[in-house]
């Protein structure tokens, strides 16, 4: 018989690459903290600590599972803490199976918070995502009944929420003012953000918050599938939003204008409506509003 030192012993040993993970990234966990008020404080801003999003979370343990069941057929290693040598060999595999940058970049992310590390640590180049190449949403998913789920489509088009958002989103986080509907939006990491319901969808959202009281949420999950669309309704609104308020290119200066290069070149936009529009959708720059919203 075994005593219980023994078995403790061969059960550490015996720890799935799951349990690893979890046990090194669930410590990790900031829900409900900013990750945005957590990078101003920062002294790296390329190394934050802390996860801040349970699907972040989830994201990181599946690449880290994958990682170290690679690590564990090839080199033999079955303890996970031992694996970070092979992870550039590991990145270079995936770079070179054309697998796409955003897929390389997640993958990195998640290695460095797993090594706490920066992903420049691992000597990798990362390709960089050519524009023509950005087709996420831009083709019809499959097994999504639009005509089904139409109102969750139309809510999305016309307050540029994201699932998670819609899912937190209550009736007190709507206000009218001066007949415009603006919405407080809690985003990734908590960071908060407001975002005004375009004209033509206003009466279409006041229905839907008829009724309801301050604590009430809008939608519940079974109303909105996890394959819902929502990055492509996002780029509705957006597509919409700049629509109404961009100024005739021909009014503006040069420094006001946003000019496009390699495969958009030619392509000119007003980029204070640009700035206007990253903010109503919880982004930063102006490229990634003109890369992966206004296609």
């Amino acid at each position: 018989m075994l005593k219980n030192q023994e078995r403790r012993i061969i059960m550490s040993k015996n720890k799935s690459m799951k349990y690893q993970a979890q046990g090194i990234l669930k410590p990790m966990l900031r829900l409900g903290e900013s990750k945005h008020d957590a990078k101003l404080k920062a002294e790296d801003k390329h190394h934050i600590e802390g996860i801040f999003s349970t699907s972040t979370y989830k994201n990181y343990v599946t690449v880290a599972v994958q990682f170290g069941n690679w690590a564990k057929k090839t080199h033999g290693e079955k303890d996970l803490n031992n694996c970070r040598q092979y992870v550039a060999e590991y990145l270079q595999i995936r770079i070179d199976k054309g697998l796409s940058p955003d897929t390389v970049k997640r993958d990195v992310s998640a290695l460095a918070k797993l090594y706490k590390c920066t992903g420049k640590d691992f000597g990798i180049d990362i390709p960089k995502m050519i524009r023509s190449e950005i087709t996420r949403s831009r083709k019809e998913v499959k097994g999504f009944d639009y005509n089904k789920h139409k109102d969750v489509l139309d809510y999305i088009n016309g307050t540029s929420h994201r699932r998670s958002e819609l899912l937190r989103s209550k009736k007190k986080y709507y206000t009218e003012v001066n007949g415009e509907i603006i919405v407080r939006i809690i985003g990734k990491g908590g960071k908060i953000r407001y975002s005004k319901v375009l004209p033509q969808y206003k009466e279409f959202v006041r229905s839907r918050l008829q009724g309801l009281k301050d604590e009430d949420k809008v939608f519940r999950p079974s109303e909105v599938p996890v394959r819902t669309p929502c990055h492509a309704y996002r780029a509705k609104y957006a597509k919409d939003y700049y629509n109404m308020i961009a100024r005739p290119l021909n009014t503006l200066t040069t420094k006001e204008k946003y000019i496009c290069r390699k495969d958009k070149k030619g392509t000119v936009y007003d980029r204070e409506a640009l700035a206007v529009v990253s903010k109503m959708l919880g982004h930063n720059r102006l490229s990634v509003i003109v890369d992966h919203y206004l296609y």
